[in-house]
């Protein structure tokens, strides 16, 4: 998340925070496709 990589926050709540559900599986999918690429 530093990095800027992960995909960005949504602030769901004062204390809660979440992710939406299609970015994090596209950034998956993007990670899967990297490590098949480079190994």
């Amino acid at each position: 998340m530093a990095k800027g990589q992960f995909p960005r926050r949504v602030k769901i709540g004062v204390r809660a925070v979440g992710w939406l559900e299609s970015e994090v599986t596209a950034w998956l999918e993007s990670r899967v496709a990297a490590s098949r690429t480079a190994a």
